[in-house]
This record gives structure tokens, sequence and C-alpha cells, in this order.
């Protein structure tokens, strides 16, 4: 007998009531966090591993690659371009650009667990229900499938190895494949 495949629960993507909610209730890094996630559909290891040496200012881009301690999981090279809206929040910021772009108290990259919870807790007080950090991945992919940006794209974006993977991010709203189906002109 084969064994019975299970089906995960489908992913999660925001709209953009919901990324507002969630940015209302997190703190100043937390919104940073959460702006970064949804304008470039980083990883939570690339962001918690992404140095100011990654950004590349000039061309308006971040440089996903391998450095110290860190391989990106798809193992090679990528650019994704910053939308100029987010560029000029992201790197206004006053900050040091020197080091971790998101550090915590003490100047160190920030942790994985640490990430997690503190995302819970603004999840929770944003009242969002069934939410993850790599939500805001697929919410990266959806939004962009949902502007029309086409779907090899949005593989390169992520950095997936197949299109396949890219098809379980970029999902659609009932709303808009509503507006798909419209835009049929058939003269009978």
């Amino acid at each position: 007998m084969k064994d019975i495949k299970v089906s995960k629960e489908k992913p999660r993507f925001l709209s953009n009531e919901e990324i507002k909610k969630l940015l209302d209730s997190a703190d100043e890094q937390m919104s940073e966090i959460i702006k970064t996630l949804v304008h470039t559909g980083l990883r939570i290891s690339e962001l918690i591993n992404l140095r100011w040496a990654d950004v590349d200012l000039t061309r308006k881009e971040i440089v996903i690659q391998s450095h110290d301690n860190f391989r990106p999981k798809s193992s090679h090279f990528r650019h994704i371009p910053l939308p100029d809206k987010f560029f000029t929040v992201f790197c206004g910021n006053g900050r040091d650009k020197t080091g971790y772009v998101f550090t915590n108290g003490n100047s160190e990259k920030l942790k994985i667990r640490g990430l997690e919870e503190r995302f819970q807790k603004v999840r929770a007080k944003s009242g969002i229900e069934h939410f993850t950090p790599h939500d805001l991945r697929h919410t990266y992919a959806s939004h962009l499938a949902e502007a029309g940006v086409d779907l090899l794209t949005i593989k390169e974006l992520l950095g997936h190895s197949s299109i396949t993977t890219t098809m379980i991010y970029a999902h659609l709203t009932k709303r808009h494949l509503k507006d798909a189906v419209n835009k049929l002109n058939f003269d009978l």
C-alpha cells in the first residue's frame, strides 16, 4: 500500500491591509524588517545575514552571496533590485552602514529564534492569525504575480531553482482571478 499524502495547509500571504496592521503593531526595527521582507522576498536566514557590504547603493540592489559562516540556500549569487520608494526608506534611516543591516542591541547579527519570537509578539498584537515570518516571502511573490510580473522573473527574484517551487509561492486572490476571467471577450 502507498502512503497517503497529507496536503500541507495552503501557504499564507498578506493583503495590503494586513501588512499595515502588522506595521502598526511593530516597533521601529521590526517595522523596518517587515518592510524589507515584503519589498525583497528575502528568506529569514538571508535577512539576518544581510550586511551593508551586500547592499549596492549605486545600483539600488541587494546581493545575496556566501560570506563568513553563511551560505544561501540557492548557493549562488542573486541580485534583488530595491524598489525606488523603498530604497529611500531603507537607506535613509541614518543607521551606521557598516556590519550587519539588522542587529541586536550589541551590534551583533540577529538570531533566528529571537526574531521569530518578536514576529509572534507583533502577530499577536496585530490580531492576524495563522501567520509566520516566512509568509512575507509568499506575500512578496503573490503581490508581484498580482501586479502582472511573470513567473520566470519571480523565480529569479526568489532564487528558486525550479519554476514549480515558485508556483507554490505566487498565490492569486479571488478578486484577481475574477478580474482575469472578465477580460475574456467572446463575441458569441
